[in-house]
Formats: structure tokens, C-alpha cells, sequence
């Protein structure tokens, strides 16, 4: 089943309405909460990073520790195989589902993206304009596009044999060396990269443009967490959305932010 969510950037966090409207915290010392992300500290966390700084954490009784992704890692092992007591990780949405048919004991909670902004980059010299065109072609991927190519393929009646699929990082750079004619990026972020680095020469096709419409950077915790910690879990999500409705409403002072804090090697 294909489900048609909202448009990027749009936030859900519907569990909300059944959270308690007001804490009581007292003098006690703020709880040390972890939050794993599956990325680099970059924009598509700009929420995150203001409910830090407007205090909204704070103010929830907690003290938020963000972490850029582990290398050569998934978040969803890292936040399972930590033993803080109160942890909670980032990660896609069809991470989460595979890593839950597997076993692991994880619940999504929210979503930061209702639309996945994942998707394949290439350059325009390379004449490619639809998936059909990757037959034939080096075709770089992470370890999380696997499924998302799996389904453009099938919807062109190609398989993976009629190309060469290579696992590649995350740096674009080698699009323009040609070491792979297609790479898997994020629009935000990765594909914008490639704009800069060819002065506007890249192009991007949307995986959602090809069923693959799902939610991104979803917050995810594991049961024995929420189970346990059941409070904690509502106003951490409290002072997120908190922070997701501050960054949009103040965008260029949260570009300012990231880039003096916690990215100053991004292009602004």
C-alpha cells in the first residue's frame, strides 16, 4: 500500500494531544537524555538544536546530549546497545521497519519530515532523466537506499544485475570525479553539496516521485524505555515540537545558529 503524505518539512506529532499539559520539575537536577541522531549535525535537525537553545529542554527537566551518527553504524544498534537510562534515536522510517522485523525492540514515537527528501544525484552532462536511465550505470548507494532503489527499479521492469550498484559515503565529490555516474543523496543536504561543488550542474531525482513515500527522521526509543520512562518520553517530544515550531518561525536566525555552532563548515 502507497500512502501520499504532506509536503516536506511538514511535522507530525499527533501523540501530543495525549500528553499531560504541564510538568512539574521542582529544584531537582535535570535528567542527562541522549538523542542519537542517523546524520552529521546539519539543517534537517535545525528543531532539535533550538529546543537546546531556546531552553526548552531545560525547561522539560532534561539535558539533552545530541550525536551526530556513529561511524559505519546505524542509529537504531547504538540507541539498543546503550545503557542510558533515557536515550532516543533518529532514524528513516524504512531503517526502523526493517530493524523492527528483525527484532529489534524499538517504537517510533514522531517525525520531524512527513516526505522523505532521499534520492539519487547525478550530473546533467550525464543525460540521466528517469531511473530507466541507470542501466548500465555505476550507481552509488548507502546502506539505507537499498530498499528505496529496490522499488524505482521494479517500477521500470530493471534489475539490480543491469547495473553496478556500489556502496559509496556521503561526499558528491565523487560524482564529479566520476567514479560513479549516480549517487544516493538527500536534496537538503548531500545535493546541495553537489550545486555547489559543479555551480549549479547536478541533478536530482525525488525517490518519492517513484513509491517510495515515507516519513523521515523519525525519533524513535525502545520499549523498555518508553515503557519505563513514559514522562520522560512526552516532554522530550514537548520540547522538540517546541523547537521545530521556533526554528520555522525564525529561519534565518536558526541558519545563523547552525553555522556558529553546530556546522560553521556549511555554505549559509
Amino acid at each position: 500500500m502507497i500512502i501520499n503524505y504532506p509536503s516536506l518539512f511538514s511535522i507530525s506529532f499527533g501523540c501530543l494531544s495525549l500528553m499531560a499539559a504541564s510538568v512539574s520539575f521542582g529544584e531537582s537536577k535535570p535528567l542527562p537524555v541522549v538523542l542519537q541522531l542517523d546524520w552529521v549535525l546539519n539543517a534537517q535537525f535545525a528543531g532539535v538544536y533550538q529546543a537546546v537553545e531556546q531552553g526548552y529542554y531545560e525547561e522539560a527537566g532534561m539535558e539533552v546530549e545530541i550525536r551526530p551518527v556513529p561511524k559505519d553504524d546505524f542509529s537504531v544498534e547504538v540507541v539498543v546497545a546503550d545503557p542510558a537510562p533515557y536515550i532516543f534515536g533518529v532514524a528513516e522510517s524504512n531503517v526502523l521497519i526493517q530493524a523492527h522485523a528483525g527484532g529489534a525492540p524499538i517504537k517510533a514515537l514522531a517525525t520531524m519530515f512527513q516526505d522523505s527528501p532521499m534520492g539519487w544525484m547525478s550530473l546533467a552532462s550525464s543525460g540521466i532523466e528517469k531511473i530507466a536511465d541507470f542501466k548500465g550505470k555505476r550507481v552509488g548507494v548507502h546502506t539505507d537506499g537499498e530498499k528505496p532503489l529496490e522499488l524505482a527499479l521494479a517500477q521500470f521492469g530493471l534489475k539490480r544485475g543491469e547495473m553496478e550498484i556500489v556502496h559509496v559515503g556521503w561526499d558528491p565529490a565523487i560524482l564529479v570525479k566520476g567514479e560513479v555516474d549516480v549517487m544516493q543523496g538527500y536534496y537538503i543536504d548531500e545535493f546541495v553539496r553537489l550545486q555547489l561543488l559543479t555551480g549549479g550542474k547536478g541533478k536530482f531525482l525525488f525517490a518519492r516521485d517513484y513509491g517510495y513515500l515515507a516519513y523521515s527522521q523519525v525519533i524513535f526509543a525502545t520499549e523498555k524505555m518508553i515503557e519505563d520512562h513514559s514522562d520522560v518520553v512526552k516532554r522530550f517530544l514537548q520540547a522538540t515540537k517546541k523547537g521545530w515550531e521556533y526554528a520555522l518561525d525564525h529561519v534565518e536566525d536558526t541558519a545563523d545558529l547552525i553555522i556558529a555552532k553546530y556546522s560553521p563548515h556549511l555554505d549559509r
